[in-house]
Order: structure tokens, then C-alpha cells, then sequence
């Protein structure tokens, strides 16, 4: 039986959320869904739950810049030069073009505010 789809009592979820604590075990999470056919959120944002979509088919949702509501989603933070998850203005994030997860480091930065190389 699909997911939503059972006709007596409460229907079961049709979507579901994945966390992005590491790509590996946060992937465990978006496959089953898609044999499923249900659609999984990402929770949370920058480059790591970005790279979450990108990899998968059946998402059509980015949580982006709702973590805290005194926090500049539109602001690179110190150690990268732009955001990786960029919104146009049909609210649409892109997938970066960039090597990797798409970051912009900030090496300048990053130089200045090593504590040690050994």
C-alpha cells in the first residue's frame, strides 16, 4: 500500500525529514523514501544538507534560513566568501557549480585563524 493512501483510519505520512548530521547516514534517509514514493525535507541548510537533494529524485523541499530568526541567511559567515545556497527571486536555490560541496572558502581567513598546522 503507498504511503497516504489507506482508506481507513489515519493515512500514513507522505513525506518525511531527513537531519544532516554526516551525508552518509543522512542519505540512509531520502533513498527508502524514494522507493516509497514519498517526498523528504531536508532540515537544515548550507553546503552539507544542499549536496542531500542533489542526490536524490524525490525532493521538492530546502529548508532554508529558518533556524533562527536573528540570523542573516544572506550573509556568508566569516570563513566563506558566499553562501553555497543562494535564492533567486522565484525562491528557487540552485545546486552550486563549484568543486565539492560547493563552498567558496574564505582560505584567507581560514590561514588567519589556524592554530597550528603540525
Amino acid at each position: 500500500m503507498r504511503a497516504g493512501s489507506g482508506s481507513t483510519g489515519p493515512s500514513a505520512n507522505s513525506s518525511t525529514r531527513a537531519d544532516v548530521g554526516g551525508i552518509t547516514p543522512a542519505v540512509l534517509t531520502p533513498h527508502p523514501a524514494e522507493a516509497f514514493g514519498m517526498d523528504c525535507e531536508v532540515h537544515g541548510n548550507g553546503s552539507a544538507a544542499l549536496s542531500l537533494p542533489g542526490a536524490t529524485t524525490d525532493n521538492r523541499r530546502y529548508e532554508r534560513g529558518l533556524l533562527h530568526p536573528h540570523t542573516d541567511f544572506d550573509a556568508a559567515p566569516p570563513h566563506l566568501r558566499t553562501i553555497v545556497d543562494a535564492m533567486d527571486e522565484h525562491g528557487t536555490v540552485r545546486l552550486p557549480d563549484r568543486p565539492g560541496l560547493g563552498d567558496h572558502l574564505d582560505l584567507d581567513h581560514v590561514k588567519r585563524h589556524t592554530i597550528t598546522t603540525d
